[in-house]
């Protein structure tokens, strides 16, 4: 096994490609390549910085879209709405506070999976 130049032993490279080489004053660095470390393009960044808000825009219409659809079939009436005088305030509250959540939850996993591409 080989040894590193404080004297311990030398860590084999990891999946990330790396190359050790010394700065101008002699010191050991360590280089890893930008393809091999996870970095995206600038081009693929600003894609996602601009897919995601259109993402989310069609992500949220479409799980209102099935939740409503859902709420029909199961309960063989409308969704309550925030304006309707028809259901009790509880009934409204407790649908908003589940589309919400719902909703929420979509969001934080469009806006992880597109932050993997704006590094």
């Amino acid at each position: 096994m080989a040894s590193s130049p404080n004297g311990g032993p030398k860590a084999s490279p990891g999946p990330a490609e790396q190359k050790e080489s010394t700065d101008p004053s002699g010191r050991s660095v360590t280089d890893i390549s930008a393809h091999a470390a996870g970095a995206v393009s600038p081009g693929v960044a600003g894609l996602a910085k601009l897919i995601a808000p259109l993402a989310e825009i069609g992500a949220t219409w479409g799980v209102r879209k099935a939740m409503d659809s859902v709420y029909r079939r199961s309960t063989g009436s409308e969704p309550p709405r925030a304006r309707d005088t028809d259901a009790s305030f509880r009934k409204v509250l407790m649908w908003a506070a589940v589309s919400a959540a719902a909703l929420a939850v979509v969001n934080v996993v469009i806006d992880r999976v597109t932050a993997r591409y704006e590094r």
